[in-house]
C-alpha cells in the first residue's frame, strides 16, 4: 500500500526510497534497523538536553533496548512526518520530524536531531532543514512551520535563521532551587516568506 506525494507509509520488503537529495544530505524513509541508532542518540544526556522530552523511542517493556513509540507505519500517518538524515556518503546521522500537523490551519512543529556529534556545526542540519521545510511547503501545502529551541543552543538558532526562521517570542524559564531551566525561543517560517524570496530553498530574508 502506498500514499501519493512525498511520503509513503507501507512498502514491500527492503524497499526504501531516497527521497530528497541536497548538497550535504539525503532525506529518506526510516528503516527498522535505524531505531537502534535513534535509541542510542536519545540516551545521550547532551543530546537529550537539546531534544527535551519529545523522543521518537521508548524503552521496551521489561527493560532492555528501546523501541519506536509507534510502529513505523503509524508514525508516518496523518499528523506526523519523520525522515532519516543520511550524508551523501550514505551514513545515517540523524532524523527530522514534523509533528502535530494541523491540516485546517496548515501548520506543524519542526524537530531535528543530528545524533552523530562529529557532524555538528558543519552545515548538515542546515541542509536537512532547508530541504525538509521546502518539500513540506511545496508538496504538503503547509503555510506555517514553527519550532522551539533552548536559548542557550546558539548553534541551532543560527542554523534555523539561515533557513529563514524568525524569532517570534522568548518564553522565560521558571526558577527552581534544584534544577536549572533555560529560556525557550519560539521561531517560525511562513510559506509566503519563502515564495517571496524567489529561491528554490528557503533562505533567511
Amino acid at each position: 500500500m502506498r500514499r501519493k506525494g512525498l511520503f509513503h507509509v507501507f512498502r514491500g520488503a527492503g524497499e526504501v526510497r531516497r527521497l530528497v537529495p541536497g548538497l550535504k544530505v539525503v532525506l529518506r524513509d526510516l528503516r527498522p534497523e535505524d531505531w537502534r541508532w535513534v535509541a542510542r542518540w536519545e540516551s545521550d544526556e547532551e543530546i537529550l538536553r537539546y531534544l527535551g522530552k519529545k523522543r521518537l523511542t521508548a524503552p521496551w517493556p521489561g527493560g532492555g533496548g528501546a523501541a519506536p513509540r509507534a510502529p513505523a507505519g503509524k508514525i508516518l500517518m496523518d499528523r506526523r512526518r519523520v525522515l532519516a538524515i543520511d550524508t551523501i556518503q550514505n551514513e545515517f546521522i540523524g532524523y527530522i520530524e514534523l509533528r502535530d500537523i494541523n491540516w485546517r490551519q496548515r501548520s506543524a512543529e519542526l524537530r531535528v536531531c543530528i545524533g552523530e556529534k562529529a557532524y555538528w556545526g558543519r552545515g548538515y542540519g542546515t541542509d536537512a532543514v532547508r530541504l525538509f521545510v521546502h518539500q513540506n511547503f511545496t508538496q504538503l501545502k503547509l503555510d506555517y512551520i514553527f519550532l522551539r529551541v533552548y536559548r542557550s543552543n546558539v548553534r541551532a538558532i543560527r542554523c534555523y535563521q539561515k533557513c529563514g526562521f524568525a524569532v517570534e517570542a522568548v518564553l522565560r524559564a521558571g526558577t527552581r532551587r534544584r534544577r536549572q531551566f533555560d529560556d525557550i525561543v519560539l521561531m517560525s517560517i511562513h510559506r509566503h516568506r519563502v515564495a517571496a524570496s524567489g529561491d528554490a530553498q528557503p533562505l533567511i530574508s
